[in-house]
């Protein structure tokens, strides 16, 4: 069992420029995560929160990405992608 806590802000942009943040706390195997959206001027302002069992990584030629699983609320799991620059 690890006791190890750790936390990580993600910002991510939508299609119109607008902030959506993500806040990650990992606690004693679980990932707390709040979803912010009130900086959104094209949809829904909303404070989600949700906990979570783990981060899975998927590595393909085009990109990279990192998805949240087992949420107790659905949500967009993609929480992080990175596009290959070649």
């Amino acid at each position: 069992m690890l006791n190890k806590t750790d936390s990580i802000r993600l910002v991510r942009y939508t299609h119109e420029g607008n902030l959506v943040f993500y806040y990650l706390e990992y606690q004693k195997e679980i990932i707390y995560l709040n979803i912010d959206t009130r900086s959104n001027n094209y949809e829904e302002k909303s404070l989600i929160q949700t906990n979570c069992d783990s981060l899975k990584k998927v590595q393909t030629n085009i990109d990279e990405k990192y998805s949240i699983i087992g949420c107790d609320q659905p949500i967009d799991n993609n929480i992080l992608i990175i596009g290959n620059s070649s």
